[in-house]
C-alpha cells in the first residue's frame, strides 16, 4: 500500500479564517487558543502579496490575529476527543505516552472539524525501541522484529477483478455499505434524528442510533440531504404512518390527543448550554443543537400517557394512565 497525502483548502466557518489550537495535558484540564484573523475574506486588498493572508492565520505576522484563551466551552469539548484518538493511535502502534500534546483544528462551513497540524508535544514514557514500521508500512503485516511479512502475490486475471469490483457507498441512516445504485432515496438529518427519537420512544434500540456525527449540529445542517437505502427509507415512512395511526386511535378512544403529541415525541430541543455566549468573548451567531444525548431527549418526552387498561363502570368509560 503506497502512502499518499491529499491536500485541499479548508475554508473556516464564518467570515474570518481561524484555527483552534487545543492543548491536552495528562491529569490536568485541557485548554485551547482560538486564533482568528482580523481581516475577513471579503475585505479589499491593495497589495497582491498580502492577498493570501486573508485565507490563513499567521501568528508570526504582527497585528494580524486575535488570540483568545479558553479552558471550557464547545471548542474544548469538540476537539479534545480528537486529540485523545490521536494519542490512543500512537500508543497502540508506537507504545508512547505523552504529558502534553498540542494540535490545530479547523471547523469548516458544514460543521466538520479538520485536523491540520501537531504543534508540539512532551513525551511521558517511551519504549526502548520504537516500531516505526507499523506506521511507515501501514496496511502491511509486520512481524515482531518490525520487518514486513513477504507474501507471494496471487495472479488474478484483470477481467475477473473488474467484474468483482463494485463501487460502494455508506447509507447515512444504518451506516451499512451498499452498491451505489441501491442508494436511491434521500433523507435529511432532521428526518434521521426524528426517526431515531421515535424508535427510542417506542423502546427500540439499534446499533446505529448512538452515531457520533450528529453532535453539536447547526440548524442549517439539519436540512442537508443524504442518501439512504430502501429499507431505511421504508422504516421512516412506516414510522410516519404509525404516528398518524396513533393519533387516530387516540381520537377513537376519546383521548385528548392532537398534533402536539407528535411535537412532544419528535421535536428537537435546543440545548440551552450551547446557546449561551461563550465566556471568553466569542459570540455564536448561529443556534447550535446538541443531539448527542438522544436517550436523555427521549426521557424528557415520556410525559405522554401510556394506556395500559380500560375499565367500564356504571356506563362511564374510565381510562387508566401511567406517567
Amino acid at each position: 500500500m503506497d502512502l499518499c497525502v491529499i491536500q485541499k483548502f479548508v475554508k473556516s466557518n464564518g467570515p474570518k479564517a481561524f484555527i483552534c489550537r487545543t492543548i491536552w495535558r495528562k491529569d490536568k484540564n485541557p485548554y485551547c487558543y482560538i486564533i482568528t484573523n482580523k481581516e475577513d475574506y471579503f475585505s479589499p486588498s491593495t497589495n497582491p502579496k498580502t492577498e493570501m493572508t486573508k485565507y490563513a492565520t499567521n501568528v508570526n505576522l504582527q497585528n494580524s490575529c486575535t488570540i483568545v484563551n479558553t479552558c471550557r466551552g464547545k471548542y474544548v469539548d469538540e476537539t479534545v476527543p480528537y486529540v485523545k484518538n490521536l494519542l490512543t493511535y500512537l500508543y497502540i502502534h508506537l507504545h508512547i505516552t505523552f504529558k502534553e500534546f498540542s494540535a490545530d483544528f479547523i471547523k469548516d462551513e458544514s460543521g466538520i472539524w479538520w485536523f491540520v497540524n501537531v504543534k508540539g508535544f512532551i513525551i511521558d514514557k517511551s519504549p526502548e525501541k520504537i516500531m516505526w514500521k507499523s506506521i511507515t508500512h501501514y496496511g502491511e503485516e509486520i512481524n515482531e522484529e518490525g520487518q514486513p511479512i513477504v507474501q507471494k502475490p496471487v495472479s488474478t486475471p484483470k477481467a475477473k477483478v473488474a467484474d468483482m469490483c463494485q463501487k460502494q457507498k455508506i447509507c447515512k441512516y444504518c451506516e451499512q455499505s451498499y452498491p451505489e445504485q441501491h442508494l436511491q432515496y434521500k433523507m435529511t438529518l432532521k428526518m434521521i434524528i426524528q426517526t431515531d427519537k421515535h424508535l427510542y420512544w417506542r423502546g427500540k434500540t439499534f446499533n446505529w442510533i448512538d452515531r457520533s456525527d450528529v453532535t453539536n449540529l447547526e440548524v442549517s445542517n439539519l436540512y442537508h440531504e443524504h442518501k439512504v437505502c430502501k429499507q431505511c427509507y421504508t422504516l421512516y415512512k412506516e414510522t410516519e404512518q404509525l404516528i398518524e395511526l396513533q393519533l387516530q386511535f387516540n381520537k377513537l378512544l376519546g383521548l385528548p390527543s392532537d398534533y402536539d403529541t407528535i411535537n412532544q415525541m419528535l421535536t428537537l430541543k435546543a440545548n440551552q448550554v450551547n446557546n449561551e455566549t461563550v465566556k471568553t468573548g466569542l459570540e455564536d451567531s448561529k443556534q447550535i443543537f446538541n443531539i448527542s444525548a438522544t436517550k436523555q431527549l427521549i426521557l424528557n418526552n415520556q410525559l405522554i400517557p401510556m394506556i395500559h387498561n380500560t375499565v367500564i363502570k356504571n356506563s362511564e368509560q374510565v381510562q387508566i394512565y401511567e406517567y
